[in-house]
């Protein structure tokens, strides 16, 4: 299946809460393989994130990154300052659009009723499952307007 970097870094804390839970084999081992296989891509394309800073970051006259700042002036640890933030945030859009080819074992979601997830989990998660029951696509609406709740990507830091 096609999954964008977005969806794989959104995927990873929500298999990582499910992974915590008492699961039955059939479930358990499909969840661990997918996680697996997940990280390795989220593995790449951290390295690939890392690259675009170190293309994109503002360097001072000897070459070195310069960090950026908060409204003190306080350098904000583990942050740099990019020379063009249009075409960081361009390259950084592209890179979290960009489908990767996952090989996922599907899991049934009845077999994760037992469990009390947040609707954002189930989000999170809803490429995995064979068929989307009704009862779990009304969890994972937003109860205010009726449309799916929104998860954000994974925060990125400009800093490695």
């Amino acid at each position: 299946m096609l999954l964008s970097s977005t969806t794989i870094l959104n995927a990873l804390p929500a298999l990582d809460e499910i992974s915590r839970e008492r699961l039955p084999v059939r479930v358990a081992l499909p969840i661990a393989q997918i996680r697996r296989r997940l990280k390795t891509e989220a593995e790449s394309i951290e390295q690939v994130r890392e690259s675009l800073v170190e293309s994109h970051a503002m360097r001072d006259p000897a070459g070195a990154m310069v960090p950026a700042v908060d409204k003190q002036g306080e350098p904000l640890p583990g942050s740099v300052r990019v020379a063009d933030a249009d075409a960081f945030n361009r390259d950084l859009n592209e890179l979290l659009s960009h489908q990767h080819d996952v090989t996922a074992p599907l899991i049934d979601p009845a077999d994760l009723d037992a469990l009390s997830l947040k609707p954002e989990t189930l989000e999170a998660l809803l490429f995995l499952f064979r068929e989307v029951s009704p009862s779990i696509a009304t969890a994972a609406l937003d109860h205010a307007d009726g449309t799916l709740a929104r998860t954000e990507a994974m925060p990125v830091r400009v800093g490695g």
